[in-house]
């Protein structure tokens, strides 16, 4: 459940569609019950500081 305190983790890129970093990565998480949740940005260079930007309106402790 994501809650006001979740912190984020993201995989930032082209393609990041096929990744299995999410799921590999959110399994660990949760057998650890940690309050965070990683998931994968599919961005374009051309979009890449808007990105950015919008997640610096959240709480991302990581980004690859």
């Amino acid at each position: 459940m994501i809650t006001s305190k979740t912190n984020f983790l993201a995989l930032i890129g082209n393609p990041v569609n096929h990744s299995l970093s999410p799921i590999m990565h959110n399994a660990a998480i949760n057998y650890l019950g940690l309050d965070l949740l990683y998931f994968a940005i599919p961005c374009n260079e051309k979009d890449f500081e808007i990105v950015i930007k919008s997640l610096s309106k959240l709480i991302v402790k990581g980004l690859m």
